[in-house]
């Protein structure tokens, strides 16, 4: 598409009701059209999407507390919130990406559980995490290979810096 057909195709939409910093043009020759009606409302249920991914995370990580160490089960909860508030964290996590069936990276997940089972703080093999955490598919479920997975060091040094704070026992892994 040439620039002159790309100028003719951005005044038709701009006449027929569309705003300039509704278009974009790509070099590409491809134009998208963005409209933008209801953006107040669209961006309220961005602010709240991840207060409603916390919660369902919160959800998906309690269903391990049968293999929570005792001694961590009265601030298991208090872990997790101040993890999923870590940097580092919250540009993963909320981000689901191609996972089918969550409202959040199911796998980053997985890998901070996976963490919290090398410390002692949840016990059990990746099997038995998935059965808990997956009951509907139980130890097949593709999570089980994330279960055995370490986050990137940024991720793991911030997670790690919770586990001490709680006095969850950080090894050398």
């Amino acid at each position: 598409m040439t620039t002159e057909e790309k100028m003719q195709m951005m005044e038709a939409l701009v006449k027929g009701g569309a705003s300039i910093g509704q278009l974009i043009i790509e070099n590409s020759g491809t134009i998208t059209y963005h409209d933008n009606r209801g953006c107040g409302e669209q961006q309220k249920k961005e602010e709240e999407a991840p207060k409603d991914k916390k919660t369902a995370i919160m959800e998906y990580v309690d269903r391990l507390k049968p293999v929570v160490q005792e001694r961590v089960l009265p601030v298991y909860d208090k872990v997790w919130m101040e993890i999923l508030e870590l940097d580092e964290v919250r540009s993963e996590v909320y981000n689901r990406g191609r996972q089918k069936g969550t409202a959040f990276n199911r796998d980053f997940v997985a890998r901070i559980i996976h963490m919290m089972s090398m410390k002692g703080v949840v016990s059990g093999s990746d099997s038995r995490l998935t059965e808990l955490l997956e009951p509907e598919k139980g130890k097949s479920h593709p999570v089980r290979g994330s279960l055995g997975l370490v986050p990137e060091r940024n991720v793991k040094r911030a997670v790690e810096g919770v586990f001490q704070k709680y006095e969850l026992k950080v090894s050398e892994s």
